[in-house]
């Protein structure tokens, strides 16, 4: 719930969650995300593997073409 926070009070363009491969909270975390068609996820599950870069390109391409950024917010804490 702490990235829907974020999303809603920061303005930030898009998230990126990196988990270990078959790690529960990263299962949970991405099962509530993808019912959020607003928040653009991208979901990385590390194995060891190098990270493939394209794919990663690939989504912060699309977030640009999603018509610039989010407008910003200040917060007060």
């Amino acid at each position: 719930r702490s990235v829907l926070y974020h999303w809603e009070r920061l303005g930030v363009d898009g998230i990126v969650m990196a988990n270990c491969w078959g790690c529960c909270n990263g299962l949970i975390e991405e099962s509530v995300l993808r019912h959020e068609a607003e928040v653009p996820c991208h979901f990385h599950y590390d194995d060891g593997t190098p990270l493939d870069e394209r794919r990663l390109d690939g989504f912060v391409f699309r977030l640009g073409r999603r018509g610039g950024g989010r407008e910003r917010r200040r917060v007060s804490t």
